[in-house]
């Protein structure tokens, strides 16, 4: 079926089949690279970056009890103290933000929903032990800072809420590692298939373009040659005849010279025949004359 085809296109149809073969592993390729790129950026950007934000809070969260515990035991020192307690929890409310502004998931979110309350408390209460240290009034912070106190009870509530949000992320993101690692392997794997795929592709294109265009043209030079010693009997093999390609072309160009040259010959075999018997004949008559002539001779002796 391909010999119906000219010798050009059928090149360049191998050529646009490898092409299309090495566009495939580009894809491919791509493909899983952006697959791994958008894992590693979900790795950094929703448990990575959650992480540290989170550790942040739990800093400021750490600080701020501190802070209160300092409090009671250095009164004076309390307008510094607040200012400062202001400060950890307007960067505790920045980090949050910035939490929940990433890709959550639902245990997340029912996490967050245990915190944020908790958090809001925490932060009420701790500006009403500041105002119970500045009015003497430490019966009230012991009771609130004390077990079972409402400062404490949201303190272990948030403590809590950010350590099981900080341990979510850390096993998605240990989940989301792995399969990127599986997904890196298995994109080798595909790749490596593909490029051996191509290869050997391109080297049965190579041995079948080679096949159907060398053979050909050996066959068609040995036929030549066989001409050139002067065998015209031999004829072209019919396949090769029905070729409508080039070679094709030529073996019937070949073919149809064979012929001629068979049919020349022939006409020159036949007129040297022709010329051989003229030339006997005339040899006779030239005998018979001389003969006659001799024996006229004779007679007139």
């Amino acid at each position: 079926m391909m010999s119906r085809f000219k010798i050009g296109t059928r090149l360049l149809a191998g050529f646009l089949f490898l092409a299309l073969m090495l566009l495939a592993m580009a894809l491919v390729d791509h493909m899983n690279i952006k697959s791994v790129n958008d894992g590693m950026t979900t790795l950094f950007k929703d448990r990575t970056l959650p992480i540290q934000q989170l550790s942040i809070i739990n800093a400021q969260l750490l600080k701020s009890r501190g802070d209160l515990y300092k409090a009671t035991l250095f009164p004076e020192e309390v307008a510094t103290i607040q200012k400062e307690l202001v400060e950890q929890f307007e960067k505790g409310d920045k980090e949050l933000t910035a939490f929940k502004a990433t890709s959550l998931l639902p245990v997340e979110k029912e996490a967050l929903s245990q915190f944020e309350p908790a958090w809001a408390t925490l932060k009420q209460e701790s500006k009403n032990i500041l105002e119970n240290i500045k009015t003497r009034n430490m019966e009230a912070v012991t009771r609130t800072m004390g077990k079972g106190g409402q400062y404490s009870l949201s303190r272990i509530a948030t403590q809590t809420a950010v350590e099981r949000l900080i341990e979510i992320n850390a096993k998605e993101a240990e989940r989301i590692n792995t399969e990127g690692d599986k997904t890196y392997a298995t994109a080798i794997l595909v790749s490596t298939v593909i490029t051996i795929g191509t290869i050997l592709l391109a080297v049965l294109t190579g041995i079948f373009l080679t096949r159907n265009i060398v053979r050909p043209l050996i066959y068609s030079i040995d036929f030549a040659k066989t001409i050139a010693i002067g065998d015209l009997t031999r004829r072209i093999d019919s396949h090769y005849l029905q070729r409508g390609d080039e070679i094709g072309d030529m073996a019937k160009a070949l073919d149809q010279m064979a012929v001629q040259l068979k049919d020349t010959v022939g006409q020159v075999t036949q007129a040297t025949a022709q010329v051989s018997s003229a030339a006997a004949e005339i040899a006779q008559g030239s005998s018979d004359l001389s003969k006659r002539t001799e024996e006229q001779a004779a007679a007139l002796e």
